[in-house]
């Protein structure tokens, strides 16, 4: 495999959710978190306010918080208009070229960012998909059970904190891309 060149790998955005529970719309999204792989120091993190009252307590314990104070957060429609304007600003800077979405588990993370983004923004930059990084990892090593081996590449302490966790696995990411061959 070649090394995917350092501008590209600022194309491609990390994303990590947390939620108060497992059902996207009747639960809510907690916290998620932004960060181009290229340069973790470039990420967004937001909190928003639950959209019901439904949670489970042992789903919003992992997040760290308390569902009086995420009552208190900002409200879904600001955290999702403050992240399309901080990706068309990325994109501005970046060129033409589409950003792509990844995660550790995009059929979780990538589903709720997608509802949000719709409900409360209308568009989904990311179009309909987004990539695993364990799918990845499994094909690079030719083995398919191996989905957490990639895991030892993060120097990002995972807490459940959406943007260290989307930290960590950027880090983990940029250094299989960066691999001139496998380990």
């Amino acid at each position: 495999m070649k090394p995917i060149p350092p501008e590209m790998l600022n194309r491609f955005i990390m994303l990590d959710v947390e939620s108060n529970g497992p059902i996207i719309g009747h639960h809510s999204m907690v916290s998620y978190g932004l960060v181009s792989v290229g340069n973790p120091e470039i990420n967004h993190y937001q909190e928003l306010a639950p959209i019901s009252d439904h949670y489970v307590p042992e789903a919003l314990a992992i997040s760290g918080f308390e569902f009086e104070e995420t009552q208190a957060f900002q409200s879904p429609e600001s955290a999702v208009n403050k992240t399309l304007a901080w990706l068309k600003e990325l994109k501005h800077n970046l060129g033409d070229a589409p950003l792509i979405l990844w995660s550790d588990n995009p059929g979780y993370d990538f589903g709720w960012l997608n509802y949000y983004l719709l409900r409360y923004g209308g568009v989904n930059p990311f179009g309909h998909s987004c990539r695993s990084v364990p799918e990845l990892w499994c094909g690079q090593r030719g083995n398919i059970r191996d989905r957490k081996g990639w895991r030892k590449f993060k120097r990002t302490k995972h807490t459940h904190n959406a943007l260290d966790d989307a930290k960590g696995n950027a880090e983990a990411l940029a250094h299989i891309l960066q691999m001139k061959s496998l380990p």
